[in-house]
């Protein structure tokens, strides 16, 4: 961003000593649970949550136990030690930094910001502009910047303007034609060439402003009220130098022909050269002064919707516009989210944190160590280059800056400098400099980070929302639900001491369903498994037969209740032959019976399952309860629900 610019927007923002004043509402200690504390605030939080997801609210004494116990599994997660998993601390850094990041921007800045861009977008400016490189054979930055000084001060004293554009300018559509760009309208062009535009006064010779095209110079020769956009159709007939009159006649008779009342969409989508147009009738974006070429843009400006042009001559070629709609720069509140996305994603996007980190350096003390600044000045003359020199400090522990009560060392700044053998004496002290000052920002970062759940209540809910519910799942999928799923033995012991509450209110088909493309491959079929797997009690893979077969024949097992598979009932129970209606025509049983109660774990798993982590769950808690103490407040937490 410009200089000017930035002035403008920091101007009116005083430093504020101030940061976290507000009195902070009060907010209790209602539970105990081990080491931890929970206030009145986190509770509520996800009490009126829970309860807004519920058909019926819980009542209070259940849900208090309820939350109790979701606590003691977190705290239990962080015993075993499943808080310090890269996983986990993967997922809380990247969660900590979306939901801190709408904190760490200064309102004030960003409204500015946003009012400035919407200032700029009242305006159109007529603009000349050059172009140096930045980057060119055998030259340095300096250079090039001395180059585009050199020129803005040839042009200050006179210098013909289209003559420097021709001269020096890497904007090959502007050198070309003098150096003029035509209309710039704000939001529509890379910031720091946009805010050169708006910061120049009409008539004069702008400062040299770089951006990652390059070194640009502007002048600004007039501005006018923005019009708003236009809708319109168009036909083109595009010329090649040779054949202007030829296309200019034929574009008079299609004119002829609309005024005489031809359908414009008819004849654009048989006759235009623009090959979208010839697809849309010749239909044409919502466009503003300035995205298109001039003659098209000030023919389409000039007219009243409804009309149509005359023949327009552009660079292009020769084109017919109908002018559809019109409509005036929409207010602010209407623009301001796509303000506000492009300013994130361009060079203003750091400045709003920029502010509040500088904010928060204030409130808690910087200062800056001279002497590991001249231990390191000191290093590059006894090196022969930077990158020695800094190799020989990256190590160290000196302190080279204080914030708060946290310190960077000598090691941590020296190693953020982008490494250059070439660099001269005063270019090794500059990055020093800029390494420490992004070394302080990123520690400000952080310290500002950790200190919101101090003073952000819905902050902190939701960071403790998520933790809680990263370890919670964890932690219960080792003691509970892992368990209950690979615990074979201990799930066949809880089946068989409570065998009589699982029952069926129909017989079931158990055994193996072989379905084949016709009856020959699946006797086949049938007499390889009576040869291999004799032996009832011996599983069957899945993928058994397609290595004999191909894909001419599966085996599935099956547990199927009466009158919930057509080809079950047909083999199994006395039902109708189900018509084949797929590429598996035949099917057989094998090892199949009809029993009318389950005999194994397996034959109700989802149930037992189920009920069997309900008990390990039940004896995990009683566990918790026993080596945590808990105490609760409730008669606080009933008077601030209810």
């Amino acid at each position: 961003m410009n200089k000017s610019s930035l002035a403008v927007v920091l101007s009116a923002l005083t430093l504020s000593s101030t940061l976290f004043a507000a009195k902070p509402k009060s907010d209790p200690v209602i539970m105990n649970i081990g080491p931890d504390k929970v206030r009145l605030s986190e509770f509520e939080y996800l009490y009126n949550k829970n309860n807004s997801q519920q058909a019926a609210d819980i009542p209070i004494d259940e849900y208090i136990d309820m939350f109790v116990n979701y606590k003691l599994k977190v705290l239990a997660a962080r015993d075993a030690g499943l808080d310090t998993s890269a996983t986990y601390l993967n997922d809380m850094a990247k969660y900590t930094a979306d939901l801190s990041a709408p904190y760490l921007r200064c309102k004030a800045v960003d409204d500015s910001l946003v009012n400035v861009a919407y200032e700029h977008m009242k305006d159109v400016a007529d603009v000349d502009h050059i172009l140096i490189a930045s980057n060119h054979s055998g030259m340095t930055v300096e250079q090039l910047r001395q180059r585009a000084d050199s020129v803005r001060q040839a042009l200050v004293d006179g210098a013909d303007f289209g003559e420097m554009a021709a001269n020096f300018s890497i904007d090959r559509t502007t050198s070309a034609n003098g150096g003029k760009m035509g209309n710039v309208i704000g939001g529509l062009w890379p910031y720091t060439f946009e805010d050169l535009v708006y910061t120049t006064p009409v008539g004069s010779v702008s400062k040299v402003a770089q951006s990652p095209y390059g070194f640009h110079i502007v002048r600004v020769n007039s501005r006018h009220p923005n019009p708003g956009s236009v809708k319109a159709h168009h036909i083109l007939r595009r010329t090649d130098g040779q054949n202007d009159e030829r296309q200019k006649a034929l574009t008079d008779s299609l004119l002829a022909l609309l005024k005489n009342g031809a359908d414009f969409a008819t004849l654009a989508a048989e006759y235009t050269q623009d090959p979208q147009g010839r697809r849309s009738g010749g239909d044409l974006p919502w466009f503003s002064e300035g995205q298109m070429v001039k003659e098209f843009s000030d023919a389409a400006f000039a007219m009243k919707p409804g009309e149509i042009s005359e023949p327009v001559r552009t660079s292009y070629g020769w084109h017919i516009i109908k002018l559809e709609q019109r409509k005036p720069l929409m207010p602010l509140d209407s623009l301001r989210q796509g303000i506000q996305e492009r300013i994130a994603n361009d060079e203003r996007g750091p400045m709003a944190v920029l502010r509040t980190l500088d904010r928060w350096k204030a409130e808690n003390g910087v200062s800056i160590s001279a002497d590991a600044r001249k231990e390191f000045a000191d290093a590059l003359t006894k090196y022969s280059n930077s990158d020695e020199a800094i190799k020989s400090l990256n190590q160290s522990t000196v302190t080279a800056a204080r914030l708060g009560n946290e310190t960077i060392t000598l090691g941590n700044v020296v190693r953020s400098i982008r490494q250059n053998p070439s660099y001269t004496r005063e270019q090794a002290l500059s990055a020093y400099d800029n390494a420490l000052d992004g070394s302080l920002y990123s520690l400000a970062r952080k310290q500002f980070i950790e200190s919101l759940p101090e003073h952000e209540t819905a902050y902190r809910n939701l960071l403790n929302e998520y933790r809680d519910g990263l370890l919670l799942y964890e932690i219960s999928n080792k003691e509970v639900w892992d368990r209950a799923n690979t615990d074979t033995e201990g799930l066949e012991k809880f089946y068989e001491v409570h065998k009589a509450d699982y029952s069926w209110d129909r017989p079931r088909f158990k055994g193996y369903l072989v379905s084949a493309t016709n009856d020959s491959v699946a006797d086949a079929a049938m007499a390889f498994l009576e040869k291999n797997f004799s032996n009832a009690s011996q599983p069957i893979p899945s993928q058994v037969l397609k290595k004999e077969f191909g894909n001419n024949a599966k085996i599935e097992r099956a547990l199927v209740a009466k009158g919930d598979n057509a080809i079950i009932d047909a083999l199994s129970f006395g039902g109708p032959k189900p018509k084949a209606d797929s590429r598996w025509k035949a099917f057989r049983t094998f090892h199949g019976r009809v029993i009318n109660a389950p005999e194994e774990a397996r034959d109700v798993k989802g149930q037992v399952s189920l009920a069997y982590q309900q008990e390990l769950e039940a004896k995990w808690l009683e566990e918790l309860h026993k080596k945590y103490p808990v105490k609760i407040d409730r008669k606080t937490i009933k008077k601030a629900v209810h």
